[in-house]
């Protein structure tokens, strides 16, 4: 589907404030530009260096070539690999949306993501990395800004959350809580060990899963309806950052390497992964149709180009409602404990 065509047959966003965390790389780039070109405020949520800098003014040069916008792109510092900085990012956030646009917050699009990390170190919160920024910091980041959310879906009518996930979380094993808080020493040492990595990673999109599914299913619990919150896989494209010099015996070269040959299979443009989680953030069909709680994925013509987006199935661990209120119950108690130990 030609670009021009897709945003054309969206709801244009003047006006709207949207948040992209990982907004300036890969397909989160993509996420910031079109939500952008569409009219929307945008606030780029990344690490503060060099690659992302570059990636922002790459976005807001692509952006002066669209005549008809109304959008702005703004970078904000955010990591996510800790629950004190995620927690401190968002409540800057916040107090920059108060004074910049008067607290409306419409869309949050939690893309940022980290693959490969090695398990030798735990993060500062003693949580296994992946884990960490994927679910556990983006848990931290999206319940600080919810009540700017809700206010501003029952001041405008609607709000929208989108937390990308992956078709990996098929792969994912039945989260183990235990494991997630245990160190393996020397982890990242040998080839072998790039399997175990892999599995985090999947297993760490499931979490974004539950994220997704159990926020709904709290809102829906104290009747904001007008909160849609959906879960989305983008797509398959090797073209993205993640997981970028994260194991130690993997160089520049075999990365490189590794990426061209996953192009052979991998042939969706970070351009056309972007999509799904553009509309699900735009498109008027998602209030008309009540659509939250769901899981989308792109749908792909024969030679991989994007022609749409629908509802994806979900893995039978993803359906266990148990699994979504355990997930949660972890991420605050992990808070609790991280609170706990701060100096009074």
């Amino acid at each position: 589907m030609d670009n021009q065509v897709y945003l054309d047959s969206l709801e244009k966003l003047n006006g709207k404030v949207a948040i992209v965390t990982g907004g300036s790389q890969g397909i989160g780039l993509q996420t910031t530009i079109y939500l952008a070109q569409l009219g929307a405020s945008v606030y780029v949520c990344t690490l503060d260096n060099p690659q992302n800098q570059d990636g922002i003014l790459a976005a807001k040069d692509e952006l002066r070539l669209c005549q008809d916008t109304t959008g702005t792109i703004e970078f904000h510092e955010l990591d996510l690999a800790t629950v004190s900085t995620s927690r401190r990012s968002a409540e800057t956030l916040k107090s920059k949306i108060h004074k910049e646009n008067s607290g409306r917050l419409d869309i949050i699009v939690a893309n940022a993501g980290t693959a490969f990390q090695t398990k030798d170190i735990l993060s500062v919160d003693g949580v296994e990395r992946t884990f960490a920024v994927n679910c556990l910091g983006h848990f931290v980041f999206i319940t600080t800004l919810l009540d700017m959310v809700e206010s501003t879906a029952d001041l405008r009518g609607e709000a929208r959350i989108v937390i990308t996930s992956s078709h990996g979380h098929k792969l994912a094993k039945n989260l183990d809580y235990t494991s997630l808080t245990s160190e393996v020493p020397l982890d990242g040492s040998s080839y072998f060990h790039l399997f175990g990595a892999f599995q985090r990673y999947c297993d760490s999109k499931l979490a974004c899963l539950y994220l997704a599914l159990e926020l709904d299913r709290r809102l829906k619990e104290q009747n904001l309806k007008n909160v849609f919150v959906n879960a989305v896989h983008p797509g398959n494209s090797p073209l993205t950052n993640i997981g970028n010099g994260e194991q130690p015996l993997v160089g520049y070269l075999l990365q490189r390497c590794i990426k061209r040959l996953l192009g052979l299979v991998m042939r969706h443009s970070t351009k056309d992964a972007a999509k799904t989680q553009v509309w699900l953030s735009s498109s008027e069909m998602v209030k008309e149709n009540h659509i939250s709680g769901e899981y989308w994925a792109p749908k792909w013509s024969w030679n991989q180009d994007f022609t749409g987006c629908d509802q994806a199935e979900l893995s039978k661990l993803a359906k266990d409602r148990d699994e979504w209120r355990k997930l949660w119950d972890f991420c605050e108690d992990d808070i609790e404990n991280f609170s706990a130990s701060l100096p009074i």
